[in-house]
């Protein structure tokens, strides 16, 4: 079976082609480094797209020094906060929330 797109074709299809050429090791370490620049790379212009757009929303008469860091650093704590849910079984202790790891529910 062939994977033709997706991430069947980055984890499967890929790995396999790579695993034939020479010094294998190398091309797969710099594969995945190249995955998880390219997550970094989207995680920063997601941020950065929603901070300007807030900062753009209040005035400059509420201009604190660091403004944009202070945003930025909690944008992305609220975010690592709301994520964590995703990836542990969090929900399982919330009253009224569902079965299955990763769904909470708002109350």
């Amino acid at each position: 079976m062939t994977a033709a797109a997706g991430p069947g074709l980055a984890f499967i299809a890929y790995p396999k082609a790579v695993s034939l050429m020479p010094v294998a090791p190398l091309w797969a370490a710099l594969f995945f480094f190249m995955l998880l620049l390219l997550g970094l790379d989207s995680q920063f212009v997601g941020v950065e797209g929603f901070v300007t757009g807030m900062m753009d929303l209040l005035p400059e008469k509420y201009y604190v020094r660091y403004r944009r860091e202070i945003s930025v650093a909690i944008c992305c704590l609220l975010c690592f906060i709301i994520d964590l849910s995703m990836v542990t079984q969090v929900s399982r202790a919330l009253p009224g929330a569902a079965a299955g790891p990763g769904h909470l529910h708002c109350l």
